[in-house]
């Protein structure tokens, strides 16, 4: 059975975003975008390496996968992470999209996504790798799919209030 593992980059107030540029995702007027960069580090470059170079597939909400093609399925700057994401078979949960030709080797995985993730686990073949993609990935945890986490934990607040002595007032509302 293949197993699935997480990795997400993730603020101390639970914002879940990718490391790179401001525009990344501004639904619902968030304008907190672009702050990763500052924290990366050759430690982290290496962690992510390491991680990039196991062998298996990846696993995309439509929203991670759409963007990824922009920041990956377009760029032949030699670096082995673009190598990798555009080799590897990309597996895209969605409800909405008409198909998947949009990035090398991806294949569209249609309707609900738990059952559709349950039915690629059973299947022989590599492991699933998960970047971003915190809807799906909440899907995928209530339904009992995932199998590990990688989670980087950025010393950060966005879209909530610190104090001077650096207590965190957040607001929090249920949608």
């Amino acid at each position: 059975m293949r197993s699935v593992t997480v990795t997400m980059w993730v603020t101390l107030d639970g914002v879940v975003q990718g490391l790179g540029r401001a525009d990344e995702d501004t639904r619902g007027g968030f304008t907190h975008g672009g702050w990763g960069p500052r924290y990366t580090d050759e430690v982290m470059g290496r962690e992510m390496a390491t991680a990039m170079a196991r062998p298996g597939d990846m696993l995309f909400g439509r929203r991670t996968w759409q963007d990824f093609i922009t920041a990956w399925g377009r760029r032949t700057d030699g670096n082995p992470m673009t190598a990798r994401m555009n080799a590897a078979t990309k597996y895209v949960a969605s409800t909405t999209l008409a198909d998947a030709a949009a990035w090398q080797n991806s294949i569209l995985l249609r309707g609900d996504a738990a059952g559709a993730v349950a039915e690629l686990k059973a299947q022989p073949g590599g492991d699933l790798g998960i970047i971003g993609s915190a809807s799906l990935v909440r899907s995928l945890h209530a339904a009992g799919l995932i199998d590990r986490y990688t989670l980087l934990i950025c010393p950060l607040t966005l879209g909530s209030v610190t104090t001077t002595t650096g207590v965190i007032i957040a607001h929090y509302a249920r949608r």
